[in-house]
């Protein structure tokens, strides 16, 4: 059974100037050097708009490394192609992205090389086979999943999930969590 690190909830702009997302429980290792599969750690932010959004996601990116899968959730309008375009705009320094719903999978060469799968119109678990959807998780690339929940059995042990809840103009609820 996994540890479970504290929950801590933190609003954007309410931690202290220079205060990185690390020190908010997304870090990659135990202070006793276990490695991220073997807790789990949580981390919730609200977002006033969507360039907060835009922060949150860009923060978030400086702790990804190659190898890393993303499960990007929430309703429609929620920002989670706005999410995946800046953490892509964070590593590489520009937007790359758009959304790949009716190809499935678009990759951005920079380093790292990011993977951005969006899963909306899977119809069955036999399509990711067919689309070859699993080659998109590479051990030198990020994997960014929208609408992972439409097939769970694609991400690997220990991804991040990203919860972005709020539609629209209203704020965002995000929870980030890796298992």
């Amino acid at each position: 059974m996994p540890k479970r690190a504290p929950e801590r909830s933190v609003r954007l702009g309410s931690r202290p100037p220079g205060r990185a997302l690390t020190a908010v429980g997304l870090n990659r290792k135990k202070p006793n050097g276990d490695s991220p599969e073997h807790y789990m750690i949580r981390s919730r932010f609200r977002a006033e708009s969507l360039a907060a959004l835009d922060r949150i996601a860009s923060e978030f990116a400086r702790i990804l490394r190659p190898g890393d899968a993303v499960a990007v959730q929430g309703p429609l309008g929620a920002g989670k192609t706005a999410f995946v375009a800046a953490v892509v705009r964070a590593l590489h320094g520009e937007d790359q992205t758009s959304s790949p719903t009716f190809t499935f999978w678009h990759r951005y060469e920079g380093a790292p090389p990011i993977h951005h799968l969006d899963l909306y119109r899977l119809e069955s678990p036999a399509e990711l086979r067919e689309l070859g959807l699993e080659q998109a998780f590479a051990p030198d690339a990020l994997t960014l999943v929208e609408w992972a929940e439409r097939a769970p059995q694609l991400l690997p042990p220990g991804a991040i999930a990203v919860r972005i809840e709020g539609v629209g103009d209203g704020a965002r609820e995000i929870e980030i969590a890796r298992s």
